[in-house]
């Protein structure tokens, strides 16, 4: 019998609470501002003050050059979200949005966005992490501070979209002493213009966006926590959300649902069905970036001796759904524990406590991957799919998915999260 978890909201009640404790703890204190960098191999170009006067996440200057990309247009996410509904869905809650009237923050010169020091992990192409509260930015050769957070706002799941010219992240909002202004919503900054655009925003005390995953280069899906009851019994409902940026509009693409994780044509969406246990791991079809008719597709569950599902993230080549999960699976309750009648126990593992699988879109070739029995990691797969970079409390590892050599990178971070863009070549 496991044990009862506190949750604040599911997959990502780790992160929350440990953005709270960051918050508290690794601030400056304040509003959010720049960190003073490193030094740099030239001086560094200024970077724009932000003309908001409530905190905010500002971008840090520096001396790394980033390549001119297409910018998203300033005002995409500035249209006041018109909730749609499918047939086969309740409707979704209006989306929040932020003020149409209030500008984006000022652009940024290019050159001002990440430091010139030296990478802190030894990957090629591009990364965006979390350090305590903040996002750092790494490219190539050359890594440092993006957004700075303080003590009343704290960064995290960075999510970059496929061409890599832009990271959508997470705010979480807290007022030290004012307990009812806590609240996450999604921003999303071009890395080649410098300019932070709130996407979507909390509409009130306990409301939360997170995990932000890229649909093409027009669309996010994220999970959305409301305090209202869900249909499967929580005191609170979570539900996966579709936001169109160009027009504003937010859709319901599956209710009680969390941690949504794409196919690269975007036919399939994974998720963790029924949030409130994190004890399902589903898939199902969608029609033109729309939940499709019919059930979803439970791939695993608690009697495949695994629970507590999160991040579902498929494989480039879409043969494959990479997963974290508490447990041993079902190879070892199908061995001698079966034997003697007793299969071993998934609150041994606890809810924090877990490592990568794989498992097909079928429901076939589950495969454990690591066993570094990490607290709450992250991961993301190289574009080549033959390795995934894993970040947890202990450490940062590289793992070679066909043969599961893994590879320990570096010092983890506390809760913290990435994503990337690259391939690790083969040794010449």
């Amino acid at each position: 019998m496991r044990h009862p978890r506190p949750r604040v909201a599911i997959g990502a009640a780790g992160l929350l609470a440990a953005a709270l404790l960051l918050a508290a703890c690794g601030g400056s204190g304040g509003d959010a501002t720049a960190a003073p960098p490193p030094p740099a191999p030239a001086p560094a170009a200024p970077a724009a003050q932000a003309a908001q006067a409530e905190p905010t996440a500002q971008a840090a200057p520096a001396t790394q050059e980033v390549p001119t990309a297409p910018a998203a247009p300033a005002d995409q996410a500035a249209a006041p979200a018109q909730a749609a509904q499918p047939d086969q869905a309740p409707e979704a809650d209006p989306a929040p949005q932020a003020d149409p009237a209030a500008p984006p923050r000022p652009a940024v010169p290019p050159e001002a966005l990440g430091v010139g020091t030296g990478p802190d992990l030894r990957v090629p192409g591009l990364a965006v992490y979390t350090k305590g509260v903040d996002l750092w930015l790494q490219r190539g050769e050359q890594a440092g501070l993006l957004l700075a957070g303080s003590q009343s706002v704290a960064l995290f799941s960075p999510a970059l979209s496929p061409d890599g010219s832009r990271v959508a992240y997470v705010r979480f909002d807290q007022a030290p002493g004012l307990g009812g202004q806590i609240g996450s919503s999604i921003h999303i900054l071009d890395l080649a213009t410098g300019i932070d655009v709130p996407v979507l925003t909390h509409g009130g005390s306990g409301e939360f966006v997170w995990s932000p995953r890229w649909l093409g280069d027009g669309q996010l899906v994220y999970s959305r926590q409301v305090n209202e009851p869900s249909p499967s019994g929580a005191p609170y409902r979570i539900d996966i959300e579709r936001i169109d940026l160009a027009g504003g509009t937010a859709e319901l693409l599956r209710a009680d649902a969390a941690e949504p994780g794409l196919s690269p044509d975007g036919a399939l969406l994974a998720f963790t069905d029924q949030p409130a246990a994190d004890h399902i791991l589903a898939v199902i079809d969608l029609d033109g970036g729309r939940a499709a008719a019919g059930s979803a597709r439970v791939l695993l569950d608690t009697t495949d001796n695994l629970a507590f599902f999160r991040v579902p993230r498929f494989s480039p080549d879409g043969e494959w759904i990479a997963f974290l999960a508490s447990g041993d699976g079902p190879l070892v309750a199908s061995g001698a524990a079966a034997l003697l009648g007793a299969a071993p126990s998934l609150a041994a593992a606890g809810n924090g406590v877990q490592d990568l699988w794989r498992i097909r879109p079928d429901g076939s070739g589950l495969t454990r991957l690591t066993t570094v029995l990490e607290d709450t990691p992250d991961f993301a797969w190289s574009l080549d799919g033959r390795h995934v970079l894993l970040r947890g409390v202990y450490g940062v590892y590289l793992v070679e998915v066909e043969t599961r050599i893994t590879q320990t990178l570096g010092p983890g971070e506390f809760h913290g999260a990435h994503d990337w863009v690259g391939v690790v070549e083969d040794p010449s």
